[in-house]
């Protein structure tokens, strides 16, 4: 039999139980405040008992409330970066001696998989007596499922069955089985339209700290570091930098509602931009033309007045900027030199001729290797088979495992199975972020969407032709998909709306009945163009 709640009968009790749960609050404040200067002080890091404690608090924060885990996750991961910012803990192990959070060598585990572990835990057990908490999870629960299960299977064959080096599978495991896991956890939590965009705010001011920490290490490079530089951030980071900058061209053309999202994003994206600039990555310049190209249809169904302005004015401003930067060799013409090693590969640099003949040859190792396992692939843990030995680039301790083609990757480490399920996956991410944008009215939804259905878009180039399955990219293109696959599903709850062409259904529960019982919002109605 359950305890019955204490009855409050006047106001002097109510004070008193107040005084008491503060007095209680500060006391457990007090108490993790000495055990973190003591485990501070036991192991002689200031640094490490700062991190210490906000990784001790976050942690005590999702578990009282497990919508603030993803938040947090979505913020420490795009802070990362480890080109210039070795310390930073965020995916390492608190094994490794580098970070700012080692402990020991034995513990093979990092702060993201404490986070997602954490969130998983405190969701489950609200989930256990909440029916309304088990709900959700969208279109793409079942690609998701079918993707994460032979995520494991890939791990059980390359290291239970062929003997695969098992240190190496767990890093490489790690950043696959965060898209299916972060997709959950997005979908289940966020049960509001706010919950998406308050996540968005997130990423843009985890972005400013990651701007920060990019221009500090370039600002202290010497002039011949500079000179020599291929890239500024790590490769992946190129992606996030091109989702903001197509935010902000989103909001403008579908006339983002609110200054306090407008004025924010361009204030970012500019010093944004220049690290886009600077990170020299041409796949990432490819993929945001493919962005922009996503963008450019929606924006002529949905305003085709601006369509016919801002579109030929970017055509000819990119054939201009092209023509212009040609043959050049500095880093503003990296764009430049992307669509030539495509159209004109034959006439690029030394540097970027070398770039493309080591792909050319992985890629004849990868089709090698799938033909020769088509079925099961090499499994997590393994090499992929090399009948043509590729230049020695050692200075990636992985290149013999994970290739530049990370779409192929899939099909070596998780087998055709797992190739299939991880373009359903992609397919039904698109299509539904395609019939967001085709039915959210304009403004800062729309943008939002489109900005998410862009990210979706530029990740699928992007892992075509270098290395993108990292902690940070699937951390935010788990959110990107959950937000193509949720977000007309919640603001359609949120405003009563009935979708054109869809007949009310009926429905055993009482709050979805009274929803579909109510007239369609007329902002529902697309844009007159």
């Amino acid at each position: 039999m359950s305890r019955a709640p204490t009855r409050i009968v006047s106001v002097a009790q109510q004070a008193r139980s107040n005084r008491s749960a503060e007095r209680w609050a500060r006391a457990a404040v007090a108490a993790l405040a000495l055990f973190v200067v003591a485990v501070g002080t036991f192991l002689g890091s200031v640094l490490f008992m700062l991190a210490f404690a906000v990784l001790l608090f976050g942690a005590i924060a999702i578990l009282v409330y497990p919508l603030l885990g993803v938040y947090l996750i979505v913020f420490f991961s795009v802070v990362s970066e480890y080109q210039g910012s070795g310390w930073y803990p965020w995916s390492l192990n608190f094994s490794s001696r580098g970070s700012v959070l080692f402990v020991h060598d034995a513990l093979s585990l990092s702060p993201l998989d404490l986070y997602l572990g954490l969130t998983l835990l405190s969701w489950l057990v609200r989930a256990a007596s909440d029916r309304e908490a088990r709900a959700g999870g969208g279109e793409l629960r079942w690609p998701m499922a079918a993707f994460g299960t032979m995520a494991f299977a890939g791990l059980v064959w390359g290291v239970g069955v062929r003997g695969g080096d098992r240190v190496i599978a767990i890093w490489e495991f790690r950043p696959v089985l965060y898209l299916p896991l972060m997709y959950l956890l997005t979908s289940k939590l966020f049960t509001r339209t706010a919950h998406y965009r308050a996540a968005f705010a997130v990423a843009l001011a985890a972005l400013v700290i990651h701007d920060g920490l990019a221009y500090g290490y370039y600002a202290a490079m010497s002039a011949e570091t500079r000179a020599a530089l291929e890239t500024l951030t790590e490769h992946q980071a190129s992606v996030l930098y091109a989702w903001c900058l197509l935010l902000l061209v989103a909001l403008v053309a579908f006339r983002g509602g609110s200054a306090r999202w407008r004025i924010p994003v361009a204030v970012i994206a500019l010093p944004t931009a220049g690290l886009f600039v600077l990170s020299q990555r041409r796949a990432a310049f490819v993929g945001l033309a493919f962005g922009f190209i996503v963008f450019s249809i929606v924006l002529a169904y949905r305003r085709r007045r601006a369509f016919r302005v801002m579109v030929p004015t970017v055509t000819v401003l990119a054939l201009g900027y092209t023509a212009a930067f040609w043959n050049s060799t500095s880093g503003i013409g990296f764009g430049a030199r992307a669509v030539k090693s495509v159209f004109a590969s034959d006439t690029v640099s030394e540097r970027d001729a070398a770039s493309n003949i080591y792909r050319t040859i992985e890629n004849v190792d990868l089709l090698f290797t799938i033909r020769t396992e088509p079925l099961t692939g090499v499994g997590f843990g393994r090499p992929f088979y090399q009948p043509y030995a590729l230049p020695d680039i050692s200075f990636f301790e992985f290149y013999q495992y994970i290739p530049h083609n990370s779409v192929l990757y899939i099909w070596l480490k998780m087998g055709y199975p797992g190739f299939v399920a991880l373009l359903l996956t992609l397919a039904f991410a698109i299509r539904a972020g395609i019939r967001a944008a085709l039915r959210l009215p304009s403004g800062d939804h729309l943008a939002i969407n489109v900005a998410a259905l862009a990210y979706v878009t530029m990740f699928s180039v992007f892992a075509f032709v270098d290395i993108a399955w990292e902690a940070r990219t699937s951390v935010f293109l788990a959110v990107c998909m959950a937000t193509c696959a949720n977000y007309l599903t919640l603001w359609e709850h949120e405003h009563a709306v009935v979708p054109a062409g869809r007949p009310a259904r009926r429905h055993r529960n009482r709050s979805r009945r009274r929803v579909h019982r109510s007239v369609r919002h007329p902002a529902y109605a697309p844009a007159r163009v």
